[in-house]
């Protein structure tokens, strides 16, 4: 064996601490991952060093190596004793790893941990190089307890007395530190007298003190009683406590709390560019100096990047050490990295290994001049003062003596992996199969330089802490997306540059790959890039290569798309980025990484979207990891679009692909939605959330690249391709993205991926934000004028989800939200744990009534604000006072309110009684005066706008003589506009005075935002008054739809119980501006805007999706509204619309920003860029639609389109004509139903005349009225609740013709079938088996023409004998002849399937009439988003009759167990809000029944149909098995005696069959076998038979 080599003891670095007492700023590392290797022993003079900038180490002190070794050797008392040693494996050198050091009057005493066989002695003394076993080799042997068995540390007092920590484990550990580990003898402390050579004292812990898993790891001692009153702090690793031991009172007793124990984020370490994992508890220990008035303990995990804290005088106290710490254990934050020992100086200089870095600290715990005052958290004031990637890999632990810091390395992170060779201890490479990536998502905000810095550093550190070795980032994560023109300055150039400099030199970016985005400007020319850097290192610069200009993205504008495929320059680094990485160029272009074991290639964005994306040829080329940066913004029904687009780049030609995307409102009108993920040959394996309030979310995906391989191969015509594929340049990098050490590490599998509905988008993304909005504006929340309608009552639900949110948010412990809340409320002890304590915090809303407000819209105000806020209390009292002006200033209060102390005036409301005499200044008015007073905790006021209306009115007419009067009251359509537009516009000055000033009334600081409440129909018709309530600082609807805000609104009262929303949902809208008549309302927004919100909808699709101009709508709108409308009434419809769209257009230069969500939002700022002044008789355009109206045989040629075919030789010229013609423009619009359906009962229907009545499409008081000249108008409503239904005679035969049955089985089925198809509500049916309770929705079903019903049933099985007994066995000819005669066709969609037979299933379902009555599907079927957008298009095509739960039982029985696909069901509902369900079980108790109605969310006003359980056919006889000497000879029997003597000599058909139910699949067909052995004809049955034959022989 090679003895150590011996150093002398010169020391070459006596550097003072004058000279090195500026350090270097040390933050926050990352990860790592434990192994072991052999041991040096270094030393090192405490001290400091001058302060350098991190990126050079000159300055760092080099540490001497005292003692090497290869291996271990010891003084073995001769050679032979060496050979029998290492015969008997007594002795295994490359098991002895050194551990613990202990320097006194020159001796070097250190441990070598027995954590495999093999280890002969475990504390030494080195002499000579060699290993002296200390005290004796008698002390050394294994297994006798009075011996010394397991030392990982020792302390020597200042008397010469040793403490040995014996943890008494002296048995083989092959699994490392973090096995459990198993005592062989007790743990003890054992006392040594170094002077006199003997033991002084031995303590051995009681059990539960140190039970015999501990691992007794470290200890430092306490003497500040003196040497009779010695306390010892021991930390326990694997019970994660510290053990006090009081010699004096020779007791000990432990310490717990959770800053001991191992945090799993960091559980990897980084060490030379490998990773290792560990997670073990406190390890290292240390003591504050002597002269501290209050010492402290400090220790830290060697699984955290934390040091914590304690006082002495606690541990000390055994009754306060072994009950509460958390009050007294301080945190000093983080360190650069992982740290196993540390050691305190008498000075309070703490020093500790950065495992990471291969390096050593210095903390300055206290400062120079008050020992006793801390410096603060570690990450401040910490410096590195030696490093050593080769010799310095695991500090392990330490020694003070003589002035020197001595420590010890052993490279234990190889040690654990067995790769210590006799030769070289290091590392042997081999091919690593598994990476681990992390994509994440922030919250940036625009040019926020710092925040943006901070929240990608967050990025890197939670990445590092999850192993990964590879992080990526949104696109232009350093400077936000949003900067806009801001990318022309060169300060937003410069400052990127500048925190790039701080990402490269920072702790937390080492060993990590990480990939940011910030624009780079080369040669004069601005690119949007990704920059890849490693260790200091810039590896490549990658631009972008394709632009996005669509929607709202303007980039080329900004920056310029890199156009040289394959090909890099060398771009020049600022000297603030050369100076760090020690580059003067770095690649810039199209170019890929190639690292040791795979290659990494990059997409930016809009390159995923290219038709031509390059993510083919990259895998081509062999690229395996594709990265996408995006920045993506949310728009209603767009998130299926972009993760399909993610997996269908990897299914087609395999590869990984990791898609990152920005997260929040960065400053402009859109919501990053983050969908971060990661993609593995066509599945999605890891996934972000879509909405959330976190500012940084990580995911990660360890992947096996061997899957890619196979993958990739296997799809043989792809690898002729890449056989002949062109090559993108690599970059080659140093460094490996997997382990040797991951055979254990699991690979990610497919994950489902849940899309929200659309009802859940607009419940989530305006929401989310807003809360980004308010924080990031210093504003103290929200004012809303609160009307009772539609759109107001939906953005109050919106900051309602917001308050939910929060809250839910903070419940998880996300700090930064809670700081958020607490800074908005002006409360820093404010916790939220409701959200409607939270809301009637954050939102103040306002009835702003006036005496044209009915009753109504009041009373669903004050409703509405109670049920999602807090509850206030009102006091209302009223007062005759007589005023000499309308002006508040002169305006005074009556004395003798008689009001409680504990309330305050808000605001006063005046009604205009009689005015006296001529309309002059300063005449007296005589008002009415009502004073509203408030509960200061009230967030819903009440205010009466009439007296502001009145004195602007008093105004005019002073001025003018003129007194303005509504149409109602004989006034003309000028006039009626006008007061209608004075009314909108004293709300908006009204709530920005309550916004500002409302706050200050209760005493907080700061103002309120105002959110405006206009939808994006209403903005796109031109339907508001400019600078009226619509004009805010926000408005969270301005881009949905009311169509939408509607299903919304539905979908919030069932999810929140919101009872209010019921009456604003069936109240008409309307904006309460004219008269009421006798209290009630004569104006509707639909009437006035003589258009339907639906129609509108339709309008600003075509317009802005398909770019139709006035011509193009109408060629499309003749052939969607054919059965609505004649071509004259469209022509009409297009025109009036197109008019009041050009009058109005001005008014979208002053629009509210807006939360965007729709893809036709008419905003002018971004998004819609179109003139605002128009010539409104649109003259060209009209004339083309009316020649094209007006053509002969345009009717015809629509019944042609939807009847059939006409013979070319019986049109006339100008009918081919106009048939060409409308061929040539009937594209890309889906048929939507346009116009309102009739209420219940009404009957729509016949042919209006040219002379009857006209149609008006406008509103007669301020336009004028159409007269369309109208052959004829089919305004039928199919399956109207009335016309639809049939009568008795026709179910019965329908039911004879189609289910050979004359009658029904029972009155009570009748009566079911009749409810269903009446289509008024839901359906409970509880029959019994065979009580026919499946034709309760199979003849209704049968009765839907050209619609399909639904059926989601539990097991597959018995779908396949549904779809073969009552309606289709596709392997039964003589069924599908019968079947065919009858027009009956039911199919289901399952896993079974082949490719051919489900796509026949979909191209039936999505044809315009479906053949398939019947669709029969499984809940985890209903639950996948495939299926899901098959039922989206089924309802929107009007296609689908019922959804029906057979086995309902099932949805309360499995739904809570092993079926949570049933739990879901009730969730479809939101998708399909009109369909009626229908729930069937046999049986199911009142628990039962109420979870059924509600998991499937049935009505409130669900009918009911039970029948009794009980059947006199059946009866139960139960035998127990097991008492049985024959179980299947008893079966026989009992089907002999059921069958009869006779039964094979009978007729088949007059014998009757029986079914056997079985457990399971196996046990099936075993007694099917057995059964037929016994000469009874039998066959199996369950999910896996293919054929039905034979079950239907029976």
């Amino acid at each position: 064996m090679s003895n150590a080599a011996q150093v002398p003891k010169e020391h070459k670095n006596n550097r003072s601490r004058e000279d090195l007492e500026h350090a270097m700023r040390a933050l926050r590392n990352g990860e790592k991952i434990l192994t072991l290797p052999t041991g040096d022993i270094r030393k090192k003079k405490p001290g400091g060093r001058k302060a350098v900038e991190s990126s050079s180490n000159m300055d760092l002190i080099t540490a001497e190596v005292v003692y090497s070794w290869k291996f271990v050797n010891y003084s073995w008392p001769s050679d032979e004793h060496e050979k029998a040693a290492l015969k008997r494996e007594e002795y295994i050198p490359r098991n002895c790893l050194l551990s613990g050091i202990k320097v006194f009057k020159g001796d070097v005493y250190v441990t070598t941990s027995r954590w495999r066989h093999g280890v002969p002695a475990a504390l030494s003394k080195v002499v000579g190089g060699k290993l002296a076993p200390y005290p004796s080799w008698e002390m050394q042997e294994i297994g006798n307890c009075s011996a010394l068995q397991f030392i990982q540390s020792m302390e020597i007092d200042p008397m010469g007395r040793m403490w040995i920590l014996d943890a008494g484990n002296a048995v083989n550990h092959s699994q490392g530190r973090n096995h459990p580990l198993r005592a062989s003898c007790p743990s003890k402390l054992v006392v040594w007298d170094l002077m006199e050579n003997r033991s002084v004292h031995v303590h051995e812990f009681h059990h539960y003190v140190a039970p015999n898993d501990s691992f007794l790891n470290d200890l430092v001692l306490d003497l500040s009683g003196g040497m009779d009153d010695i306390y010892a702090y021991i930390t326990d690793s694997r019970k994660s406590a510290i053990i006090v031991y009081s010699f004096r009172e020779d007791s000990s007793w432990k310490a717990q709390h959770k800053s001991m124990n191992a945090d799993p984020k960091a559980k990897y370490i980084f060490i030379s560019g490998e990773k290792y994992i560990a997670s073990t508890s406190v390890d290292g220990i240390a003591l504050s100096p002597l002269t501290e008035r209050h010492p402290r303990v400090y220790y830290c995990p060697l699984s955290s990047l934390h040091l914590f804290s304690i006082p002495t005088d606690v541990l000390k106290n055994q009754a306060l050490a072994t009950s509460h710490l958390g009050p007294h254990v301080k945190d000093h934050g983080p360190k650069p990295s992982q740290t196993d020992g540390i050691i305190m100086s008498s000075n309070g200089r703490l020093y500790f290994g950065s495992l990471s870095e291969n390096a050593i600290y210095e903390w300055e715990a206290f400062h120079p001049e008050t020992s006793d005052q801390p410096t603060g958290k570690v990450n401040d004031t910490a410096h590195m003062i030696s490093q050593d990637n080769l010799t310095m890999q695991w500090v392990n632990t330490f020694a003070i003596s003589d002035g020197y810091l001595w420590f010890t390395t052993n490279r234990y992170h190889l040690f654990l992996l067995h790769l210590m060779d006799k030769n070289e201890p290091v590392r042997v490479s081999a091919m690593g199969r598994k990476v681990t990536l992390a994509t994440c998502c922030l919250n940036q905000w625009a040019l926020d330089f710092e925040g943006n810095l901070q929240r990608i550093l967050s990025s890197v550190e939670e990445a590092k802490n999850l192993g990964a070795s590879y992080r990526t980032g949104p696109e232009l994560e350093i400077t936000g997306y949003s900067c806009e023109d801001h990318f022309h300055e060169g300060d937003t150039l410069l400052h990127s540059w500048q925190v790039l400099a701080k990402l490269l030199v920072h702790p937390i970016c080492t060993d990590i790959i990480v990939d940011v985005g910030m624009p780079v400007m080369h040669k004069n020319v601005t690119y949007n890039c990704r920059i890849i850097f490693l260790n200091k290192k810039i590896f490549l610069i990658r631009p972008k290569r394709i632009l996005c200009d669509d929607g709202i993205y303007r980039e080329t504008r900004w920056f310029t798309a890199w156009t040289r495929d394959r090909t890099t320059e060398e771009h020049f680094l600022p000297r603030i980025i050369s100076s760090i990485t020690g580059q003067s160029t770095a690649p810039i272009g199209d170019a890929v990484i190639a690292t040791k074991d795979t290659c990494i290639g990059f997409e930016i964005c809009e390159e995923l979207w290219n038709p031509k994306s390059s993510h083919i040829d990259l895998g081509l080329d062999g690229v395996e990891i594709i990265v996408n940066s995006s920045g993506s913004y949310s728009e209603l029904r767009k998130a299926h679009i972009h993760v399909e687009m993610i997996k269908s780049a990897t299914a087609r030609s395999g590869g990984c692909y990791v898609f990152s995307n920005l997260r929040g409102c960065d400053g402009q009108r859109v919501y990053f939605n983050s969908c971060s993920c990661i993609a593995l040959n066509g599945s999605i394996v890891s996934k972000t959330k879509q909405y959330a309030l976190e500012e940084v979310e990580v995911a990660v995906g360890t992947i096996d690249l061997e899957d890619i391989r196979s993958y990739r191969n296997a799809i043989r015509s792809r690898c002729l391709r890449a056989s002949y594929a062109p090559s993108f340049p690599r970059i080659q990098v140093e460094f490996a993205l997997s382990s040797d050490a991951d055979i254990f590490l699991p690979s990610f599998s497919a994950l489902p991926w849940d899309y929200h509905s659309n009802e859940e988008e607009i419940a989530l993304g305006p929401a989310c934000w807003l809360w980004d909005f308010l924080r990031r504006s210093g504003q103290g929340g929200f004012f809303l004028p609160l009307s009772g309608g539609v759109d107001s009552s939906s953005v109050a639900c919106i900051i309602f989800s917001m308050c939910h949110l929060v809250v839910d948010t903070i419940q998880k412990g996300v700090e930064e939200v809670l700081v958020d809340v607490r800074h908005i409320v002006g409360d820093s002890a404010y916790v939220p744990v409701d959200p409607r304590e939270l809301c009637s915090r954050l939102l103040i809303t306002c009835y702003m009534g006036s005496e044209n407000s009915s009753a109504e819209t009041r009373k669903s105000a004050k409703s509405l604000a109670h049920d999602i806020g807090r509850a206030h209390k009102e006091y209302r009292k009223n007062f005759n006072y007589i005023a000499n002006t309308v002006s508040a200033d002169t305006f005074t209060m009556p004395p003798q309110t008689g009001l409680p102390p504990s309330v305050e005036v808000i605001l006063v409301t005046a009604h205009l009684g009689h005015l006296r005499g001529p309309p002059v200044e300063n005449h007296w008015f005589s008002f009415a005066y009502r004073v509203c007073i408030l509960n200061l905790a009230s967030y819903h006021l009440e205010a009466g706008i009439d007296m502001a209306v009145t004195a602007f009115l008093g105004i005019f007419t002073s001025i003018t003589g003129a007194i303005p009067k509504f149409t109602a009251n004989g006034g003309s359509v000028r006039e009626n506009v006008a007061l209608q537009n004075v009314q909108a516009r004293v709300r908006m000055v009204l709530s920005y005075l309550m916004a500002q000033l409302i706050l200050w009334v209760r005493g907080r600081s700061g103002g309120l935002l105002v959110l405006g409440t206009g939808n994006v129909d209403e903005a796109l018709r031109g339907y508001m008054t400019k600078y009226d309530n619509s004009s805010a600082d926000l408005n969270p609807i301005g881009s949905i739809s009311k169509v939408d805000l509607r299903k919304f609104l539905h979908f919030f009262r069932l999810k929140y119980k919101l009872p209010s929303l019921e009456g604003i949902l069936q109240a008409p809208p309307t904006a309460e501006l004219e008269p009421l008549h006798d209290g009630k309302l004569v104006q509707t927004d639909e009437a006035d805007m003589g258009m339907s919100y639906e129609e509108l909808s339709l309008y600003g699709r075509l317009r802005k999706q398909n770019a139709c101009g006035p011509y193009s709508m109408f060629c499309k709108l003749i052939h969607l509204w054919q059965d609505r409308a004649t071509p004259e009434q469209v022509a009409e419809k297009v025109k009036h619309f197109f008019r009041c769209y050009a009058i109005n257009r001005h008014k979208m230069t002053v629009v509210t920003p807006a939360y965007h969500a729709e893809t036709y939002s008419p905003d002018d700022n971004r998004f819609d860029h179109r003139p605002f002044l128009y010539n409104i008789q649109w003259t060209w355009q009209f004339r083309a639609i009316d020649e094209q109206a007006s053509l002969p045989g345009v009717d015809r040629l629509l019944h042609e389109k939807k009847h059939g075919a006409i013979k070319d030789s019986d049109m006339t010229s100008d009918e081919k004509r106009r048939k060409m013609h409308s061929q040539s423009n009937d594209k890309g619009v889906s048929q939507k139903r346009l116009f309102p359906r009739a209420s219940t009962g009404e009957e729509a229907s016949g042919v209006m005349d040219a002379s009857s009545s006209p149609v008006q499409v406008m509103n007669d008081k301020v336009l004028t009225k159409v007269k369309f000249k109208m052959k004829r108008a089919v305004l039928q409503i199919k399956n109207s609740p009335v016309n639809g239904v049939p009568t008795q005679e026709e179910l019965l035969a329908t039911l004879k013709k189609h289910f050979k049955h004359k009658d029904f089985r029972s009155q009570l089925q009748n009566d079911a079938v009749r409810t269903i198809v009446r289509g008024t509500q839901d359906v409970l049916v509880i029959m019994p088996t065979g009580s026919g309770k499946s034709l309760c929705y199979q003849l209704p079903a049968v009765l839907s023409l050209g619609k399909v019903t639904i059926v989601i049933s539990p097991l597959l099985a018995l779908i396949k004998a549904l779809t073969s007994l009552c309606f289709l066995c596709q392997n039964s000819q003589d069924q599908m002849d019968h079947l065919a005669k009858l027009k009956i066709q039911a199919r289901s969609i399952n896993s079974k399937m082949s490719v051919k037979d489900r796509k026949g299933v979909y191209l039936d379902l999505s044809s315009k009439v479906p053949d398939t009555r019947l669709l029969y599907i499984t809940p985890e079927q209903a639950a996948s988003p495939h299926f899901q957008g098959l039922l989206g298009r089924l309802y929107k095509g009007n296609k689908l009759a019922y959804m029906v739960v057979d086995e309902a039982h099932c949805v309360s029985q499995w739904g809570h167990d092993f079926r949570p696909d049933y739990l879901k069901l009730g969730h479809l509902r939101e998708m399909i809000p009109q369909t009626h369900w229908i729930a069937l079980t046999a049986t199911a108790t009142p628990q039962v029944i109420d979870d059924i109605k509600k998991q499937l969310m049935l009505g409130e006003h669900v009918a009911m149909f039970t029948a009794s359980c009980f059947r006199p056919n059946l009866y139960y006889d139960v035998v127990f098995k097991d008492a049985m000497d024959d179980p299947y000879a008893d079966l026989i029997g009992f089907i002999y005696d059921c069958l009869g003597e006779h039964w094979e000599c009978e007729e088949k058909r007059e014998v009757g069959s029986g079914i056997i139910y079985c457990r399971t699949r196996d046990s099936t067909e075993e007694v099917a076998r057995c059964v037929s052995k016994k000469g009874i004809p039998a066959h199996a049955y369950h999910a896996e038979v293919e054929h039905f034959e034979g079950l239907l022989s029976l």
